[in-house]
């Protein structure tokens, strides 16, 4: 998640602990102001579409939320952060 922070511009901040993990998202990653809660539904609606469910969350429904489940296998594990970095990638501000 925190490579997601270093390689795109409107990942804010990247925060969370074990299997419970968020990534912020930013109009501008220097004055962190919000990205728009209808952008930010193009891009769950983007990770749907690959096969990934995720979250909002956050007051301003700018956090891209993710809980694994403990027993989540490897090849589940990569195969879900996989789809989120395409998506992420796909994305335009």
């Amino acid at each position: 998640f925190d490579g997601f922070r270093d390689k795109y511009p409107f990942v804010g901040d990247s925060r969370g602990l074990g299997a419970m993990r968020a990534i912020e998202l930013v109009a501008d990653k220097k004055t962190k102001a919000p990205l728009g809660a209808a952008r930010v539904k193009e891009l769950l609606h983007a990770c749907e579409d690959r096969g990934l469910i995720a979250i909002k969350a956050g007051v301003h429904d700018n956090v891209i939320r993710t809980l694994m489940p403990l027993t989540i296998s490897d090849a589940d594990l990569v195969r879900g952060l996989d789809i989120l970095g395409d998506a992420l990638a796909a994305f335009k501000l």
